[in-house]
């Protein structure tokens, strides 16, 4: 529904945002697992080891864990999960 893909977006804005910020090779393991590849394509479509990937992505993680913990983003997650709980609420007790 239409604020469940708002969140969605919203979300896949703020973690692509964050994955701007890694080493370029890193970027791309990421940004290509957030669409599902697995760590096999992933190191086929690159050229490079599985465990490569494994490593590269563990550091991501790390970084991206870090960046994602501030309270404020925190928080506007737990908003956003509450309008949505809020407005479901609403629409089902109709």
């Amino acid at each position: 529904d239409f604020l469940h893909e708002i969140t969605y977006q919203e979300t896949l804005r703020i973690l692509h945002q964050a994955i701007d910020t890694l080493p370029p090779q890193t970027r791309k393991i990421m940004l290509w697992a957030v669409y599902g590849k697995s760590k096999n394509e992933i190191a086929e479509t690159l050229n490079i080891s599985v465990n490569t990937v494994k490593s590269l992505k563990k550091s991501a993680y790390t970084s991206l864990r870090e960046q994602l913990k501030d309270p404020m983003l925190f928080l506007l997650f737990l908003l956003i999960g509450w309008i949505i709980k809020g407005v479901y609420m609403h629409l089902y007790s109709q």
